[in-house]
């Protein structure tokens, strides 16, 4: 699939302004790009054209003088080798982009933090007061902090540059005449591109053939409107703003599909030119500013850009990145918790000032001197250090957690929402489903119902009728016919595996020497192909998913594609033939809006076009096709000519032809187009009319099918008038769809009236079959006429199980609150089939009330705009009610979040197309499937499936909320340890006592001993519970109602046992002194003048000086806190796991708090035994086992205790929480049940029409 890959900083080199992503990817860079400054964009996208020489060059050319300038075969492409020398010569396919920020950069990162600059005037504040160790120590803490902040945000880094290599856009391109997907970034002048609906331009190409193709060029020239493409040079009359012939990176191709050569890569590109233009503009503004001398308040700004335009280091330096809302609140509360502490240590100096305060330990600083260090010391237990750093661990470790489950976070912020999602809207096809079609049944005149068996991924298989039955001779000439149009109609390929289960190459492959697992079955014929299947090959269908079992289908008849379409040759492949730079094709490529595809072909001629002579299921299937087509030649022996029986056969032309259109798509669409249906005619077939009876065995087939979970295909075909009536030019898709149905025939003729007139017939005859439901899907054409002279072959039924994990994953989500919805372009019959046997809709549930056809929501128009919808009020009481939303188009996403989101509800929204784009970013979680998905589709989404699973949803949503959680418990770890120092030494100074910790003291605590617990707490393993909760309102604080419960509790109580703690020591080891002023005055007495008691190491009273007594005895009482501090924090964090549940359950399960414990505890005792560092370094005297004692039971006894307490309140208040919850839910089913029992009589009621009826 073709797609872009363009370099991280469009927008920062052209503006002036970081990403602050170094693995950005290009979307996101065009993203924007299409914010910035749209007359500035309109501008330099003009003089970008007006530089473009070569381009307008090209354009103007013929296009053979084109290729020859670009030195590339129509048919081949470029050689291997070319490639690679052109690769050589002229770079990759990247816009530059600036590098991604050292470790230097990143190093001074970590000094732009409010937090660190706090720290760092302490540190300042130490030096100037003389505390030289301590003011080192605050230093080597500093640096330690940032450089373990650099190292995670590098492995951060490299680690979403990993991911972003999961996501390498590739482009389909055309090599030494092979198709090959090779990396977008390898693209070269000269390459063949193939791009298809939903593709990426990913380089400045000129058009080759294209058929419906249009171009979404808003990003360059500011229009939002479709922009019509082809092969023919530009006129001096077209209006529109680039040349008709080429295409530009990054821009979407809307439909259609194109082969395109590159002429332009890389910075020389339109985008490219765009970016230079950009930022020469604003070097130019930066200029101008600083010639100004900035005396302007506008030039401020420019000025700054400049600096950052002119200076890379400068503005990574300066960039601090995005910030998701939980980062802002996070942020936020940093900023208050400063303000906070500043104003408290204003209050705290002034205190001090006015009250003589003198330290202890320093007895001759003076009362302003010590109160300077005091404010530190409260500035430094207010700060909560280690938050910056668990932060950036919590996300970047969730997001890797979160891509090995598949999920590839594109948005952090998706990471925080997914915790509060609400309703998960999810499309069917290979979300809920493998999207592994398997055809199983078909219909088909003659034969009726059909069962076709055998295994869903090689062709072997058998025919039978409905009651097992073999059919006689394998299959009938109408379900040949009709698997012979389908493999015509068709763009997939058959490949087949090159080694078997003994791993020897497939027996005249041609292809063992080329690389790949798969090469093309190619021209084998049947009974090759079946002797591969049945030797153990694997077979493959490389294009549309819809296609694969029909090729495969085909198979088991004997049909092979690459002869049929031999047999038979599309239009677009012998015009490619013979008129290599003028082809175009005829054929209408699938959109969501016609809902059908059509194939010119020819018709066969010779022996397998001769029905009574064909032998092989391929002859038989041609001259089946042949014989509707009312060639004499190709009837049955003796039978006449369709022609000469039936003149009202629109298969019985005006004119000579030789070509047949082969047509495709959904029931409901092409039936009502449908004049005859093919009917069995001795060995061949012929075309009879359309009856009302005919239609109703189709209907009842349809539903039958429908009501089995299988997607139904109806196929058709019509000859064509004239042996060229598409002209020799380019034409629109509608033209060439008019053609093809019959609507712009010529003039009429005898057997066209006939057909109109049996057409008219048949809708008189059975009113009660024909409702009109056609037109309106195909409203874009042109109104078709309901019946425009298609012979009906048949319908193939294919099914698509649903994937063995989704099941529980939808009864996963119910149990967390989250209501899934499923919306599908399939059937209504489908849609519920799958929806029931997956659990979104229950055995108790009304299929009729929970499920809808979108068309209700816009009562039966096209969904060409909003007018056109349901007033909200009514939109809202469907989408509260209905969870299957079938025959889905790509605006009925956006409407059904959007009234969904009115409801207060939280959306995920998954999406796959082009037009889904809207819906995915209107959504607040946009889910682009990362297989299936094109790359506009994952441009707009928040979160990548890697699997396309429905079950990944799920679990990302249960890991969104683990990471929460995980982040409310480190926040509340840390704020309790902070804000019950700032009490504790708060109440120190109002009650005269010394201050109980020193500023280093406070600092180890924050950030040795806390950081490595609070980090672990991050990788805390999901409660049991977290699914069974409901989902977190979007708005909630993260600290909220319970959270400052905990956080004050246990502050408060930490805060009360330190001081308690901090005073008995004092008693103890001081002899009763207490109070800061009298230990001062103790610590400043003569030797030898007083003796006190105190409690020794031993636990023995014993007698000391009064002077050493009061300098000892104030640090013994110092560490004492500080023990009973750290080990309340310490086992703080096997408590604070959970809000409900008790520490010791489940203890263990979290091995990263076990080691982060052990660590800390190793930290905590190194620095309280080891002699030097306890003394010298923190100011700790050594303590005796009573000591001990004390310590740990006003420090983690007494505190544990209360937390557990608050715990168990709470615990119950939940229970009674979710009794109430539980009453108020089914108050709420009793209210849902009654207004569906009151849609159910109103429906009842205004009943007006049989239960069953069909779509057309």
């Amino acid at each position: 699939m073709a797609s872009h890959s363009i370099g991280n900083s469009i927008f920062a080199a052209g503006l002036g302004h970081g990403t602050g992503d170094t693995a950005q990817s290009g979307e996101d860079a065009v993203t924007q790009l299409r914010i910035a400054d749209s007359a500035k964009v309109i501008e330099a996208s003009r003089r970008a054209s007006e530089s473009d020489v070569r381009g307008r060059h090209l354009s103007s050319s013929t296009l053979i003088a084109a290729l020859a300038e670009l030195k590339t075969d129509i048919r081949s492409g470029l050689s291997d080798a070319e490639a690679a020398a052109r690769l050589e010569r002229d770079g990759k396919n990247e816009l530059r982009e600036d590098p991604p920020p050292g470790i230097l950069i990143l190093f001074a990162q970590q000094f732009l933090n409010v937090i660190i600059l706090l720290l760092v005037a302490a540190c300042i504040a130490s030096f100037a007061l003389g505390e030289v160790v301590e003011g080192v120590a605050v230093i080597i803490i500093v640096v330690l902090n940032a450089t373990i902040s650099v190292a995670t945000e590098h492995g951060a880094n490299q680690a979403l540059a990993a991911l972003k290599g999961l996501a390498k856009p590739t482009s389909r391109v055309i090599r030494a005449g092979k198709e090959q997907v090779v990396d977008t970034s390898s693209l070269v002048v000269g390459d063949l591109v193939l791009l298809e609906t939903g593709d990426v331009v990913p380089a400045d190409c000129l058009v080759v053939t294209a058929a419906d193709v249009s171009v979404d060029e808003s990003l360059l020239t500011g229009e939002a409107r479709a922009v019509g493409k082809s092969a023919s040079p530009p006129s001096p009359t077209d209006e529109a703003l680039t040349p008709r012939n080429e295409v530009f990176m990054s821009c979407t191709v809307l439909s259609g599909v194109a082969r395109v050569v590159v002429f332009a890569i890389g910075m020389e590109t339109r985008v490219g030119r765009i970016a230079q233009s950009l930022n020469a503009a604003s070097q130019s503004e930066a200029k101008s500013a600083k010639s100004d001398g900035g005396s302007s308040a506008s030039s401020k700004p420019a000025s700054s850009g400049g600096c950052c335009a002119r200076n890379t280091c400068c503005r990574q330096l300066c960039d601090t990145g995005k910030r998701t809302p939980l980062q802002l609140q996070l942020h936020h509360l940093g900023l208050a918790i400063s303000a906070t502490a500043l104003t408290a240590c204003i209050a705290v100096f002034i205190i001090g000032v006015l009250r003589d305060y003198r330290d202890p330990e320093h007895p001759d600083n003076p009362p302003a001197v010590q109160m300077v260090l005091v404010a530190v010391s409260l500035a430094v237990s207010a700060i909560p250090e280690g938050l910056p750093l668990c932060v950036t661990i919590a996300l970047a470790l969730g997001t890797h957690a979160m891509a090995k489950q598949n999920a590839l976070v594109r948005r952090l912020p998706s990471v925080e929402t997914l915790g509060a999602t609400t309703v998960i809207c999810s499309d069917k096809t290979g979300t809920l489903t493998q999207n592994r079609q398997t055809a199983v049944k078909a219909f088909v005149a003659g034969a009726g119902e059909v069962d076709i068996t055998g295994k869903s991924d090689a062709p072997v298989g058998t025919f039978t009728t409905s009651d097992g039955t073999p059919i006689a001779g394998g299959t009938t000439p109408a379900m040949l016919a009709l698997l012979g149009s389908v493999t015509i109609n068709s763009t997939a390929k058959m490949l087949v595996s090159r080694f078997a289960k003994d791993a020897k190459p497939a027996a005249g492959s041609g292809d063992d020497g080329e690389s790949g697992a798969f090469g093309p079955v190619g021209m084998r014929t049947a009974p090759q192909v079946r002797a591969l299947a049945e030797g153990g090959y694997s077979f493959l269908c490389e294009g549309n998913a819809s296609e694969a079992p029909l090729l495969l289908a085909a198979g088991k008849a004997g049909i092979v594609p690459d002869p049929m379409r031999t047999a038979m040759p599309c239009m677009r492949a012998i015009k490619s033939a013979a008129k290599a730079a003028e082809a175009h094709s005829p054929d209408v490529p699938f959109s969501s809006s016609r809902k059908m595809m059509a194939t010119v072909s020819a018709l066969p001629t010779g022996r397998a076009a001769a029905i009574a002579t064909a032998e092989t299921p391929l002859e038989r299937a041609c001259a089946s096709l042949a014989c509707l087509a009312g060639d004499a030649s190709a009837s049955a022996a003796g039978g006449p000519a369709h022609g000469e029986e039936d003149v009202a056969s629109p298969l019985s032309p005006s004119a000579p032809s030789t070509l047949l259109a082969h047509v495709k798509g959904a029931p409901d669409v092409l039936m009502p187009l449908c004049s005859h249906i093919a009917v069995p005619d001795g060995k061949g077939l012929r075309a009879g009319p359309m009856t009302g009876a005919a239609r109703a065995r189709v209907a009842d087939a349809l539903h039958r099918f429908s009501g089995q979970a299988l997607r139904v295909i109806a196929v058709a075909v019509r000859v064509l008038p004239g042996p060229e009536p598409f002209g020799t030019g380019d034409m629109p898709a509608g033209d060439k769809l008019r053609i093809i149905l019959g609507e712009d025939d010529g003039p009429a003729t005898p057997a066209r009236s006939a057909a109109a007139a049996a057409a008219a017939g048949a809708a008189a005859e059975d009113v009660d079959l024909q409702r009109a439901t056609g037109v309106s899907a195909l409203a874009d054409i042109g109104g078709l006429p309901r019946s425009s002279g298609l012979v009906l072959l048949g319908l193939v039924a294919s099914i698509d199980p649903h994937r063995p994990e989704v099941p529980p994953a939808v009864q996963a989500t119910r149990e967390a609150g989250i209501r899934t919805i499923m919306i599908t372009g399939d059937h209504v019959d489908t849609a519920v089939a799958i929806a029931k046997s997956v659990g979104i809709l229950g055995i108790g549930d009304d299929a009729a009330e929970a499920s809808t056809d979108c068309r209700e929501l816009r009562d039966g128009q096209d969904a060409v705009d909003e007018s056109v919808y349901k007033s909200n009020a009514d939109l809202d009481e469907m989408t509260s009610r209905v969870n299957v939303f079938a025959r889905a188009q790509p605006l009925d996403k956006l409407m059904i979040v959007r009234s969904l989101q009115r409801q207060g509800e939280v959306v995920a929204m998954t999406g796959d197309g082009v037009n889904d784009a809207p819906a995915l970013s209107k959504a607040d979680i946009g889910i682009a499937m990362g297989i299936a998905g094109t790359e506009v589709a994952k441009g707009a989404s928040d979160l990548v499936l890697l699997d396309d699973s429905f079950a990944t949803i799920a679990k990302a949503v249960s890991k969104g909320r683990q990471l929460y959680a995980n982040i409310t418990s480190f926040l509340q770890y840390l704020l309790g340890t902070n804000i019950s120092q700032v009490t504790a030494i708060l109440i120190c100074v109002a009650a005269g006592l010394p201050i109980l910790l020193k500023p280093l003291s406070i600092l180890v605590i924050n950030v040795l001993v806390d950081t490595m617990p609070a980090i672990s707490l991050s990788v805390e393993p999901a409660a049991e519970d977290v699914m069974e909760r409901a989902p977190r309102p979007r708005k909630q604080r993260i600290l909220h109602g319970r959270m400052f419960t905990a956080i004050l509790g246990h502050s408060f109580t930490l805060a009360a046992g330190a001081v308690a703690c901090f005073i008995v020591g004092l008693v103890l080891q001081t002899g009763g002194t207490v109070l800061a002023g009298d230990l001062q005055a103790m610590a400043t007495s003569a030797p030898g003048q007083a003796t006190c008691t105190y409690l020794d190491y031993n636990g023995n009273w014993a007698q000391r000086d009064a002077t050493e007594c009061g300098l000892k005895g104030f640090k013994e009482a110092r560490t004492m806190v500080f023990v009973a501090i750290v080990f309340a924090e310490l086992m703080r964090g096997f408590s604070v796991r959970s809000h409900t549940a008790p520490m010791w359950h489940a203890w263990a399960s979290n091995r990263a708090l076990l080691g982060a414990v052990v660590a800390s505890t190793t930290v905590a005792l190194i620095l309280l035994l080891v002699p030097g560092v306890s003394s010298d370094v923190m100011g700790f005297q050594p303590i005796g086992w009573p000591q001990w004692l004390i310590a740990l039971a006003f420090g983690p006894f007494l505190t544990l205790c209360v937390d557990e307490f608050l715990k168990a309140r709470y615990a119950v208040e939940v229970q009674e929480q979710t009794r109430w919850e539980g009453v108020r839910s089914m108050l709420a089913e009793m209210r849902t049940e009654l207004r569906r029992v009151r849609h159910h009589v109103c429906r009842v009621e205004g009943a007006a029409a049989p239960s069953h009826t069909p779509d057309f």
